[in-house]
């Protein structure tokens, strides 16, 4: 139901409320909770939830699951790794003396001399680390709590952020979005950076300043962009973001693919077998660190 109305389909009837026990959604409207007095499960079809947390009319109490799929987090991790190696190895450089013709080596700094920040270390930011590691990158990772992770030097919480951000050549942004992660990495975050660092998003587009990052854009503070994600979605044709010669847009389609349906459904059966087995649900929301 949520599918259809984010895609600007007529919303299909909900049909008799107390019948109803689980919603199984992605951006419902308000009115889709309505007098749904015996609703037990929410299932999200995404990975992200901001979408249910900005929804004025959740049922409290009600559990929430996340989508989290194997290959939808391999498909996140490949657009990190992809888009790392593209500014660690200077593609993007050679791809705009392609459109010059312009001969030019290009010098190579070694993985091991790169640091890449990723910002997150749920899911996706622990399985992109893995990867990353063992290509011999050195890896800084922020998360809002402490977490453990092999290879990963760890920053933790708001007094550690600026530590993180100094040392982030690359930056990796794959935090949940909030309240408290709205314009994170705005004009002072960026001033943090190392100058000449990228910026790889792929959370969402409410976490980044969209215009101090055209301004740190400008500067040279940051020296190019990977966007999969946008504040407003689609992207706007008259935005700067599609001119920009160092921007890369994409169409937030980091992790989808051909089988997802097929993917959600699976997922959601299994999950419902386990609720109505007693069993514990896999991916449940916890709502104090919204991961």
């Amino acid at each position: 139901r949520g599918h259809e109305h984010a895609r600007g389909h007529r919303q299909p009837e909900r049909g008799d409320p107390e019948e109803i026990r689980y919603a199984l959604l992605w951006k419902p409207p308000p009115a889709l909770f309505d007098d749904l007095r015996y609703l037990e499960v929410i299932f999200s079809v995404g990975a992200g939830v901001d979408h249910l947390v900005a929804c004025s009319t959740l049922p409290q109490g009600v559990p929430v699951v996340r989508m989290v799929e194997p290959v939808l987090t391999a498909g996140m991790v490949e657009y990190v790794v992809f888009n790392v190696i593209r500014f660690h190895r200077r593609m993007d450089e050679y791809e705009r003396q392609q459109k010059s013709g312009d001969w030019q080596v290009l010098l190579q700094a070694r993985a091991d001399e790169i640091t890449v920040g990723i910002m997150g270390l749920g899911v996706l930011g622990q399985a992109a680390a893995s990867i990353l590691t063992d290509m011999n990158y050195r890896l800084v990772g922020w998360s809002r709590t402490r977490k453990k992770i092999p290879g990963v030097q760890r920053f933790a919480g708001r007094s550690e952020l600026p530590d993180f951000l100094s040392e982030s050549q690359i930056l990796v942004i794959l935090l949940p979005f909030g309240a408290d992660t709205r314009h994170i990495i705005s004009r002072k975050a960026f001033c943090l950076l190392p100058s000449g660092a990228f910026i790889i998003n792929a959370g969402r587009g409410g976490l980044v300043d969209e215009n101090d990052l055209l301004s740190a854009l400008a500067s040279g503070q940051v020296a190019g962009a990977a966007l999969d994600v946008f504040q407003e979605e689609p992207l706007s044709l008259d935005s700067p973001f599609w001119t920009i010669p160092n921007v890369l847009v994409c169409s937030h389609s980091a992790g989808t693919s051909d089988h997802e349906n097929e993917r959600i459904t699976d997922i959601f059966c299994e999950n419902l077998r386990r609720y109505l087995a007693g069993e514990p649900l896999l991916n449940m929301l916890d709502t104090a660190t919204m991961y």
